[in-house]
Parts: structure tokens; sequence; C-alpha cells
């Protein structure tokens, strides 16, 4: 899917499904939490409102995951191609969370 069509109605039906998140490190299965638009922080002129999705999968020695750019696939959607995904602080010590902004 063209990152430039994508927008936050797209996802929202997605919201508590697995995706992958695939780069030259390998792949990592992760859940969709969110999807939450900010029509503030929209440029003018945008042809969409900007967005972030939200992701977590469960901290183990097996789930490493860092900041970068992956491709997100799900089985449902067409791959979005190289979006930069970002580590992101949580709440809880036994969950890694993961945020993709689009502006």
């Amino acid at each position: 899917m063209s990152i430039s069509i994508l927008n936050a109605g797209h996802l929202r039906p997605f919201v508590g499904t697995s995706f992958n998140l695939i780069n030259e490190g390998g792949t990592s299965r992760v859940l969709l939490d969110k999807v939450i638009e900010y029509p503030a922080s929209t440029a003018p002129g945008s042809s969409r409102t900007a967005f972030s999705m939200f992701f977590s999968l469960q901290k183990s020695e097996s789930a490493q995951i860092e900041s970068g750019h992956f491709a997100i696939e799900h089985d449902d959607l067409e791959t979005i191609a190289l979006v930069y995904i970002e580590r992101i602080l949580g709440s809880r010590p036994d969950k890694i969370r993961l945020e993709a902004a689009f502006n």
C-alpha cells in the first residue's frame, strides 16, 4: 500500500490484530494497539490527517527490536513498505512499545 494514500481510517479496523514488522534483522510479530489522529499536527493542505500507529510485543530474549525502517505486513492489507518505526517508552516493563508516525 502506498504511504501517500494511507490514512488512519484504513487501519482502525485492524486494531487488536497482529502485524509483521520486517527489516534486515528479521521479522517481529507485533500487536496493533491503537491508531490516533493528530489534526493539530497536520500540515495545511495535507491530503490526510497526521496519525500514528502504536504497536506492542512481549519483551523476551527472542523479542529484541530497535528503531529503524520496516515493512509492515498484515494478512488482509497490502504491504506498507519502508516506514520508520521508533521504539518508545512504555508503562509496562514486560512489553516493548513502538510507534509509526505519518504526517
